[in-house]
């Protein structure tokens, strides 16, 4: 009979994703590129919701993910979006 050699399964890694308001829910983050008097106000909402979260990546990034789609392509063209320096 032949050997058989035993195998060493590793169980997976599970790691814990920092967690937001889902970009539907109605306590998230809300821009309304209309008002744009409201931008700081909706920047400490962002900034809170990340910081509730632990969120360790830039956070600077990751706002536009609460605006909608054109506001958020317009954000990214500007020469600083992203850069917490500017």
């Amino acid at each position: 009979m032949p050997k058989v050699k035993a195998v060493k399964t590793r169980k997976p890694q599970v790691v814990a994703m920092p967690k937001t308001i889902a970009l539907n829910h109605r306590d998230a983050p809300k821009f309304n590129p209309e008002k744009p008097d409201k931008l700081r106000c909706f920047l400490r909402a962002t900034e809170v919701e990340f910081t509730n979260a632990s969120f360790n990546r830039d956070k600077i990034e990751e706002v536009g993910i609460y605006t909608d789609a054109r506001t958020e392509e317009e954000w990214r063209a500007l020469d600083n979006y992203g850069d917490p320096t500017k």
